[in-house]
């Protein structure tokens, strides 16, 4: 009987915190994943309504396990410190840059953001858009890759030994590298379509951080215009300041 009464305590316990809590969470809230090295997980703005944060919470874990989720409230911008920070269960199984990468990119006179973010054991991958164009229609492409345990030499070398992505143009100066790459149309890729890449290698980042713009063209377009807007690209590559700050 005693065991009864004293389950009846603990139900009537957790129906008070409940109620507590669904009285105090009112209002809309926004949830951001983030990684050991503080970068921001989640593509999109994830807002939740109330107790929804317990929903949006444990969706965002388990996509992102051993990552930190920040709650805060969507209009005061002020944590929600009774439930923030939130450290999900798990590790984090990803590779991470040890790098902070960008979540904008201001080039060729275009405004670029983040349109994918990926990654698995070995690579990381941010995928810029402009014009709010989706990661898998658009015209031109911003890319930060980041290889871990992968040095340059070997990289030029399975470029050169892949016939599709076999580069017409590679200058390396000190521990960069560029590359200019003409990829033909086929089947699946009925356009032309050009790769430029600057190629950092540092031995503080533990791998390859390859910075690249991509174009489609159409089919009919002339390669010597191809090449001309390629070496554009290029030279606006070796002047771009931006470099990975690796710890």
């Amino acid at each position: 009987m005693k065991k009864l009464e004293k389950s009846f305590t603990y139900l009537f316990v957790a129906i008070l915190a409940m109620l507590f809590i669904s009285c105090t969470m009112k209002g809309y809230y926004t949830i951001d994943t983030y990684n050991s090295k503080g970068m921001k997980l989640n593509n999109y703005n994830m807002i939740a309504e109330g107790t929804g944060i317990y929903t949006s919470r444990n969706g965002s874990c388990l996509t992102f396990p051993g990552s930190t989720i920040i709650i805060k409230d969507s209009k005061t911008g002020e944590e929600l410190k009774s439930e923030s920070p939130y450290k999900c269960p798990g590790k984090e199984p990803f590779t991470i840059p040890p790098f902070m990468p960008l979540n904008e990119i201001n080039f060729n006179n275009l405004n670029y953001m983040v349109a994918y973010k990926g990654a698995d054991k070995i690579q990381s991958i941010h995928e810029y858009t402009t014009n709010n164009e989706p990661i898998d229609n658009w015209t031109t492409l911003l890319s930060i890759y980041y290889v871990s345990k992968s040095n340059l030499q070997e990289y030029i070398e399975f470029l050169n030994n892949n016939s599709r992505s076999k580069p017409y143009f590679t200058k390396i100066v000190n521990n960069q590298a560029y590359v200019q790459i003409i990829f033909p149309v086929t089947q699946k890729t009925p356009y032309i379509e050009t790769s430029i890449q600057k190629i950092f290698s540092d031995t503080k980042c533990k791998g390859l951080v390859n910075y690249s713009y991509s174009k489609k063209y159409a089919s009919e377009t002339s390669i010597d215009i191809i090449k001309n807007e390629s070496n554009r690209i290029l030279e606006l590559l070796e002047k771009d300041n931006w470099i990975p700050i690796c710890e």
